[in-house]
């Protein structure tokens, strides 16, 4: 299966897209693919694909509960100010 961040490229990993968009079925798939892999599996898959800066332990909060670094949360929170002030100026 194609990671989040690359099947949505567009949708930041706290977006609301991946709650009630069109990220919210594949986010559920993905993550009980992800989840019910074999530890041995699981670690092939992180290492052929990789997580993006923003989804840093995205695979660890599945697999292990870890919730996110305040790293990652501080960089979703640019991200989604840097969108509203792209869109607040008319650019994509």
């Amino acid at each position: 299966m194609m990671s989040p961040w690359k099947k949505y490229p567009d949708l930041h990993r706290f977006s609301i897209g991946w709650r009630m968009g069109p990220g919210e079925d594949y986010y559920r798939r993905f993550y009980r693919w992800y989840k019910d892999l074999t530890d041995e599996e699981a670690d092939r898959y992180a290492r052929e694909n990789p997580e993006f800066e923003e989804w840093e332990g995205f695979y660890a909060m599945v697999r292990l509960g870890v919730p996110p670094s305040e790293k990652v949360k501080k960089i979703a929170v640019e991200k989604t100010r840097a969108a509203a002030e792209r869109r607040k100026s008319g650019k994509r």
